[in-house]
């Protein structure tokens, strides 16, 4: 049976409705999912009061302090995560408002996040890579947040550190609980100036993040973060 025009037309366009639904369907199934954990240190105050979704549907609070790390968080979801805080609108009903987010590549395991307040009360939320392949047990990573370059001594070792850029070292034969001698160094237009001197305890089983910064009134200093396996 012949098939006017408005007929051949109509089927085709069912057809391409049909082809459409089904693309959308595999594209909202194929929709990138990624599963990591993750701590937190706060730079400042501590953070509190800030929840997120753990997975679709389980929402978790966080907490983080200055000095430590915070415990392990897990998330599987989208490739963004959320961070919010909740208030109350007008008519009393609870709602969530952002404080800060990240956006996670795939193929990622585990991170540390960094959060950092503004002044609108929002987070900006530094991400490091924190799996043991890239900051094994066992060393030490150094993050030079600071403009100028810096020099550090650990032990017997000298290495350079460009700005905004990280080092990662491996002390091998102290596992211990040895002291480390420690010295770091910035090169301002005038010469090397060393403003850090210390001893830090080392051994095989525990990972260490050193950040070098400058403070809001100019001085530059040192933070370590420790973890133990």
């Amino acid at each position: 049976m012949n098939m006017s025009f408005p007929q051949i037309f109509l089927r085709f366009l069912f057809f391409l409705i049909a082809s459409f639904a089904q693309a959308i369907g595999q594209n909202a199934a194929q929709e990138p999912t990624v599963s990591i954990s993750f701590q937190v240190i706060a730079w400042g105050e501590t953070v509190k009061n800030v929840f997120y979704k753990e997975n679709r549907t389980s929402e978790k609070k966080i907490k983080a302090y200055n000095h430590i790390r915070s415990s392990t968080y897990d998330y599987e979801g989208p490739p963004e995560i959320q961070f919010y805080r909740k208030t109350k609108d007008g008519d009393g009903k609870t709602i969530n408002i952002t404080v800060g987010n990240v956006l996670i590549g795939q193929d990622t395991t585990d991170l540390l996040f960094i959060f950092a307040k503004e002044s609108n009360n929002k987070y900006q939320i530094i991400e490091l890579p924190d799996d043991p392949d890239s900051f094994p047990y066992g060393s030490f990573q150094f993050f030079n947040l600071t403009d100028l370059p810096v020099a550090a001594r650990l032990q017997d070792e000298e290495f350079l550190i460009e700005p905004k850029k990280q080092k990662l070292k491996r002390i091998r034969g102290k596992s211990d609980g040895s002291n480390l001698k420690v010295k770091i160094a910035l090169r301002k237009p005038e010469g090397w100036n060393m403003f850090y001197a210390n001893s830090w305890g080392h051994n095989d089983d525990r990972r260490t993040l050193v950040l070098v910064f400058e403070d809001e009134t100019g001085r530059h200093k040192v933070k370590r973060f420790r973890e133990q396996r």
